[in-house]
């Protein structure tokens, strides 16, 4: 439930800070992994927040994401 009230937020200066602010490389991972199962698991309309989140999440942590990613997760 938690998961889904994070990714629920939708404003772009909140989640750009948020995840500015997340330095713990096994969290970014594990993040990841729980946005991209939220992001397969709900339809079209509903993946919206999702995706916001998960294009920022790239674009800020892209280089720890690639390094400890499996290769599940690619």
């Amino acid at each position: 439930e938690t998961i889904d009230w994070v990714l629920g937020n939708r404003d772009d200066s909140t989640v750009t800070n948020t995840l500015l602010a997340i330095k713990d490389h096994k969290l970014i991972s594990s993040l990841f992994k729980q946005i991209i199962i939220k992001f397969q698991s709900q339809d079209l309309g509903k993946q919206q927040g999702v995706l916001l989140w998960l294009k920022t999440l790239l674009s800020l942590h892209w280089v720890t994401i690639v390094k400890r990613a499996d290769k599940e997760d690619l």
